[in-house]
C-alpha cells in the first residue's frame, strides 16, 4: 500500500499492489466533507482487470 496524496480535511489517495491470487493494483480515494458536527466520508475504489480476472469465479 502506497500513500499517493493526502490533503488535510479533503482527501486521501492510496495505491494497493497485489501479488496473490493475481498480480494487479487498485487505487482508492477517501474524500471528507463537513456535515454539521460530523464528517461525511466517501470511499471510492478502481482497478484494471484483464479478461481472465473479470471472468474468474471468486465466490
Amino acid at each position: 500500500m502506497t500513500l499517493i496524496e493526502s490533503r488535510p480535511d479533503d482527501l486521501v489517495r492510496i495505491k494497493v499492489d497485489f501479488v496473490k491470487p493475481f498480480e494487479g493494483s487498485s487505487a482508492s480515494q477517501f474524500t471528507f466533507k463537513p456535515d454539521g458536527d460530523r464528517t461525511a466520508v466517501t470511499w471510492s475504489m478502481g482497478a484494471h482487470h484483464n479478461f481472465f480476472e473479470r471472468h474468474s469465479a471468486w465466490s
